[in-house]
């Protein structure tokens, strides 16, 4: 599976995650030597763990699942590996993902997401 940009193989996997019950969150990020991007990594967002003083110690519990792409030099986003297993509850389907992106990509009030996920993910 192939995208022509790291927003739309976001916006897949993020449509996956809602879903399936879950939620994500970019993770590793690798760039070549002219900083143009090779490798990307989204997680769910309970991959990790976080100190017992984090806000987040509650909701990181080690979990695997993940995708991983690899980003030619033409710019093309193809899956490298994928990890499916959750080691925690997901959400059901009468159970919104509390996730900012996936809300806002619901809305009308957010229309301009998009163009800030590009500005702050571009090169």
């Amino acid at each position: 599976m192939s995208f022509t940009s790291e927003t739309d193989a976001y916006e897949m996997y993020n449509s996956y995650a809602g879903t399936v019950g879950f939620s994500i969150r970019k993770s590793d990020l690798k760039r070549r030597a002219d900083k143009t991007i090779y490798s990307r990594v989204l997680v769910c967002s309970s991959q990790g763990y976080a100190e017992a003083s984090s806000s987040h110690a509650s909701t990181r519990t080690g979990c695997k699942a993940l995708i991983k792409f690899g980003v030619s030099r033409e710019g093309f986003w193809t899956v490298e590996k994928v990890e499916l297993d959750h080691n925690h509850v997901l959400a059901t389907a009468h159970v919104e993902v509390p996730t900012k992106y996936y809300r806002c990509r619901q809305t009308t009030h957010c229309s301009n997401t998009r163009s800030w996920d590009e500005a702050n993910t571009s090169v």
